[in-house]
């Protein structure tokens, strides 16, 4: 059976290189250097394919010894652009470059074998984009799996780790939600035996099997997109509510938390003389907003409300304990 993927892999490389003028033997350097060790025969088969999809290419001769599109070669049933081709190519280089999702490659190849051979990837171009990366390697074996059971509804076996242990155990869940934060990404699902809505970092994630003799619990409860309009980070507490929280910012920090701020919500009530602001916005007090003050140190102070100034508060005072022993 002939490998589909190089076969519209090599028509899409013929497009981009009969778009100027090729010898035989020019094309065939290219197919090698492009990874396609093939016999000429093999070159005449893609020409003639190309041409049976309604393209005009130039047959050599001795006056004109080249293969080149003599007019502007559009395959059947492609209305793009070479603008909307440049953006598609932008956007598959993004995908491809996202942990775990193979989508960047398999939108690739649909669009190859869908015809769409206007657009050359050029394997040797050196990338003028970079992306935060981590130790991935639990992470990319369990995120493609996860995000089918979820969409699929599948009630899951997971043995894993927690922060808190280095004790594996095993959980019954019915997953519901993917959430990345700070390039991690966490599984957001109902622990079956006690209703309890867990969120498990993937990374910690040991391993994933079907729960085929549980019962999946639907989400009648969590409307996840909403309430995430008042989260920082991952943690939802579930028996408390968004609180107002109004903050002073110095000047050294303040054009930072203007253009990076704590929460979607976030808005500027003042701008002081000094340079300092003061910012309102409404989140849950979790972990991770507390985290994410204090890594502003003494460029933030919190005005409200007391709890989260209380809890800032301890936090500073064991640290100053620590540094004093």
């Amino acid at each position: 059976m002939p490998n589909v993927k190089s076969q519209f892999d090599r028509y899409e490389l013929l497009v981009a290189l009969l778009k100027t003028k090729h010898t035989k033997k020019e094309l065939l350097e290219k197919y090698f250097d492009n990874g396609f060790e093939v016999h000429w025969r093999t070159l005449n088969n893609d020409i003639t394919y190309l041409k049976d999809e309604g393209a005009e290419i130039h047959t050599p001769n001795r006056t004109d010894p080249y293969y080149y599109f003599e007019n502007e070669y559009i395959p059947e049933g492609s209305s793009f652009t070479d603008e909307d081709v440049e953006t598609l190519q932008q956007s598959i280089q993004i995908l491809s470059n996202t942990i775990g999702f193979k989508t960047g490659l398999e939108l690739k190849e649909i669009l190859l074998k869908s015809k769409f051979l206007k657009y050359h990837f050029n394997k040797k171009e050196k990338p003028i984009i970079s992306f935060e990366k981590q130790s991935i390697t639990n992470l990319t074996k369990h995120l493609d799996n996860l995000y089918n059971t979820v969409a699929n509804k599948d009630c899951l076996k997971i043995n894993y780790t927690p922060n808190s242990s280095e004790i594996p155990v095993d959980y019954i869940i019915s997953p519901y939600y993917l959430k990345e934060y700070r390039n991690r990404w966490y599984l957001l699902g109902l622990k079956n035996c006690d209703h309890f809505l867990m969120n498990l970092a993937l990374d910690r994630i040991n391993k994933i099997s079907p729960a085929d003799n549980e019962q999946y619990i639907e989400n009648e409860s969590f409307d996840f997109d909403q309430m995430y309009k008042f989260v920082v980070g991952v943690t939802i507490p579930m028996n408390s509510k968004p609180q107002i929280i109004k903050a002073i910012v110095s000047k050294v920090s303040a054009n930072y938390i203007k253009s990076k701020p704590f929460i979607d919500n976030q808005e500027i009530i003042e701008e002081h003389q000094d340079g300092s602001i003061l910012i309102q916005f409404t989140a849950y007090e979790n972990y991770e907003l507390v985290q994410s003050i204090l890594s502003y140190g003494s460029a933030i102070k919190i005005i409200e409300p007391q709890s989260l100034k209380d809890k800032l508060f301890k936090t500073y005072q064991e640290a100053i304990r620590q540094y004093k022993s």
